[in-house]
């Protein structure tokens, strides 16, 4: 919701570059009202002004809503001029604070009121072109969204927190045809956070957190097209059908977050916690459309230290790169489609204090730990997974689980139920557990096809595992008994055991049942040393063979 709402704050602000053909304030004014409606949001004007060529809009609202879950974020803007500036453009200004308030309902059901506002400081954009191809262009000395109080049904509490962001630019041109089409680029020297809550008469923890924490060079862009006839926050599969194709990208350098936490546990004794984490840049990519979504960033080293009451020593571990990719289909289809999921994470190292806890005498290896996951392969989609059924029934079947739980659970003593009567002499009754009806299973939208383990590494504490293979899912098969062959390698595994009995984490006679384990699923390499091998084989039937022998 947030993030929603920062979204909207963004697109009020958006830029462009200079154009040729002339424009008028209503024209400009249209032209951000579609690309509004066009991303599944209300606009509203309290009062309309224009004299001469200038357009004055009051009370402007820009909404976003979901109903069913009782959803409302508003973006008030009291005042928005906008003056033609004489060469074909329009320059526009805002009120320099605006209301912004999120409603939503709690875990429980009660509704929770979130209260900010938005300051635009030395803020104007800059609008040309043409009312079917307009470009706009802006700058902000700073724009802060803050958050002030938090409503719910045991009152109001001041819970102040801001992100700000400072020297902002941005540059978007919005093409209206039969499909509304954007291309925007934002910079910002600087974003900044802030937050700091204090809950002196909290009921478990009462005390008081501080959160505060920056990013330097901001780098955002965004392209797309949207289908102007559907309601993307409604009907999402819809109007991917319809063409719906949306990519976005994030890219910052240094970076830092501090936390401070002080309070009284439930025993009424001192507790604290500090934390500082930095990185040295980051980048994420997100993309949908009818080929699916995408999900892809990485994180430049990073490094954590923090310091908690409750422990012994100070905690930090160190990053070296870290880095993800999810690609999976999302229209269902009656072919098998793509996807990906990879994740790594090399040079991970903890600080001397953490090995200390549990190995003080230096007997485990403290080199970098690294894991290494690559997956692709083929699934098919049985059901859009943006349709709201697919939603509907995930959320019937999960009540009609905790209601069936619930029927299940035994009465309290003292509780009235109903007598159970055994059935009569002579007939067929069947238990009644048997005939009851069981809660519908949530619906699962994916049908494994094949599956091509292309690395699977992890390496730590002198040990480490390399891992590849291929399986698939015979037609009309079981998709929890595919077939195919997965190779495993081993190494430093022995050694490890034998480092972990002379810590004392193990016994010998725990060391042995291990090896006996590791010899019923890998033998001694080629080559000998401390390595083994693995040839794992999966047939149909859901036999499983390792290294020829059968074990299930």
């Amino acid at each position: 919701m947030f993030l929603r709402t920062t979204t909207s704050v963004l697109a009020v602000v958006a830029c462009a570059a200079p154009a040729l053909a002339e424009v008028t304030p209503s024209e400009v004014w249209q032209n951000w009202v579609e690309y509004y409606k066009a991303n599944g949001y209300t606009v509203t004007e309290g009062a309309r002004d224009e004299a001469g060529e200038t357009l004055t809009l009051r009370d402007v609202v820009v909404g976003y809503a979901q109903p069913d879950e009782g959803t409302r974020v508003e973006f008030r803007t009291p005042e928005i001029t906008m003056t033609a500036t004489g060469d074909g453009r329009v320059r526009t200004t805002l009120a320099e604070t605006s209301p912004v308030t999120a409603t939503f309902r709690d875990s429980e059901g009660g509704q929770v009121t979130l209260n900010g506002s938005l300051v635009a400081r030395d803020t104007e954009i800059v609008s040309g072109g043409t009312a079917a191809d307009m470009t706009h262009e802006s700058r902000s000395g700073e724009l802060t969204l803050a958050l002030q109080t938090v409503q719910t049904a045991e009152g109001t509490r001041e819970v102040p927190a801001s992100v700000k962001l400072v020297n902002a630019t941005s540059r978007q041109q919005i093409t209206d045809a039969e499909m509304m089409r954007f291309d925007a680029t934002m910079s910002a020297d600087r974003m900044e956070i802030a937050a700091d809550y204090a809950d002196p008469e909290g009921t478990e923890a009462p005390g008081r957190i501080k959160v505060n924490g920056s990013l330097e060079n901001l780098q955002a862009t965004s392209a797309g097209s949207l289908p102007k006839d559907v309601d993307i926050t409604q009907a999402m599969h819809t109007a991917l059908r319809a063409g719906m194709d949306v990519t976005a990208a994030l890219s910052a350098g240094q970076g830092r977050l501090d936390l401070d936490f002080a309070g009284t546990d439930d025993q009424g004794q001192q507790d604290t916690a500090k934390a500082n984490t930095t990185l040295q840049g980051l980048d994420v990519t997100v993309a949908v459309g009818p080929e699916g979504l995408k999900y892809q960033g990485g994180l430049d080293s990073t490094s954590t230290e923090m310091t908690v009451s409750d422990l012994p020593a100070p905690v930090g571990y160190t990053v070296t790169e870290a880095s993800f990719d999810m690609q999976f289909p999302v229209m269902q289809a009656t072919e098998a489609q793509p996807f990906k999921f990879a994740y790594s994470i090399g040079g991970l190292t903890l600080a001397d204090s953490v090995w200390n806890m549990f190995d003080s005498a230096r007997v485990l290896p403290r080199d970098p730990a690294s894991l290494d996951i690559d997956l692709t392969g083929l699934v098919r989609v049985t059901m859009d997974l943006f349709d709201p059924a697919l939603m509907e029934a995930a959320e019937e079947a999960e009540a009609a689980g905790e209601a069936h739980a619930h029927d299940d659970a035994p009465a309290a003593e003292g509780d009235s139920a109903a007598p159970v009567t055994a059935p009569s002499a002579g007939t067929d009754a069947a238990p009644a557990e048997d005939s009851a009806e069981l809660p519908a299973e949530t619906p699962n939208p994916f049908e494994p096809v094949q599956l091509s383990i292309n690395k699977l590494a992890l390496a730590a504490a002198g040990a480490s595992l390399d891992a590849s293979g291929e399986l698939s899912v015979p037609e009309g098969g079981n998709p929890e008994q595919p077939v195919g062959q997965v190779q495993a390698r081993f190494e430093g595994v022995n050694g490890l055991l034998d480092r972990l009995v002379q810590m004392g984490a193990i016994s010998q006679d725990e060391v042995a049942g291990y090896r006996m384990m590791l010899a019923l699923f890998a033998r001694p390499a080629p080559e000998g040393g401390d390595a083994l091998v693995g040839q794992f084989e999966f047939r149909e039937g859901g036999q499983i063979f390792a290294n020829g022998q059968q074990v299930k």
